[in-house]
């Protein structure tokens, strides 16, 4: 681990998902951010993946190119029956807790990017990590975890989403379905009363 690095970034991505810290703390954040920057080479060599997830997330919310960070998180992620995961790499396996706490930066960074399909083996693996009531193994990896599970859920909900189905009985009478307006309207027709079975 780098001294300095995990919680200067912790600290700076707090500020910069909120807008009223974003806008009242500029020198806080620049001051931050020229922080990591020196020890930029370190990170992307030295740097445990958490570093590299948290970092990346950071340079994004940030503007600052972030290729290079993306490109070694790539080389070094697990994938496993369609998801996509990181370990702490300097603990070999690393607890559930980090990993979850790993992928969610990279996802939240990927879902910020529009990287959609590339995030979405990483929620895979976050809904499959989740316990029965929902959350994750610590406060930190639940507060991450739901966080990127609720960014991507947001970022493919579709306001004016509608869905269009038929319907079909056995004397062939059909009729159409649509489901619209946040599922909150449904515009519907009926079939004979004779109708014992229906085809969708």
């Amino acid at each position: 681990a780098i001294k300095g690095v995990s919680l200067t970034a912790y600290v700076l991505i707090g500020i910069l998902e909120n807008d009223y810290l974003k806008t009242n703390y500029p020198v806080v954040i620049e001051k931050g951010l020229q922080f990591i920057k020196t020890k930029y080479y370190d990170i992307i060599h030295d740097g445990t993946n958490y570093e590299q997830a948290m970092t990346f997330y950071l340079y994004i919310l940030a503007g600052e190119s972030h290729q290079i960070l993306l490109e070694k998180l790539r080389e070094v992620a697990f994938k496993r029956d369609g998801e996509v995961y990181w370990e702490y790499k300097e603990r070999n396996p690393s607890s559930p807790s980090i990993q979850v706490e790993v992928s969610s930066y990279v996802a939240l960074g990927l879902i910020k990017l529009r990287e959609y399909d590339e995030a979405k083996p990483i929620i895979k693996f976050l809904m499959s990590r989740r316990n029965p009531k929902g959350g994750f193994e610590t406060t930190t990896d639940t507060v991450l975890g739901l966080q990127a599970l609720t960014e991507m859920s947001k970022a493919l909900y579709a306001k004016d989403s509608k869905i269009n189905f038929s319907l079909k009985n056995q004397n062939n009478e059909k009729v159409l379905m649509s489901i619209g307006d946040r599922q909150k309207r449904l515009i519907s027709d009926k079939l004979s009363a004779a109708t014992r079975q229906v085809q969708v």
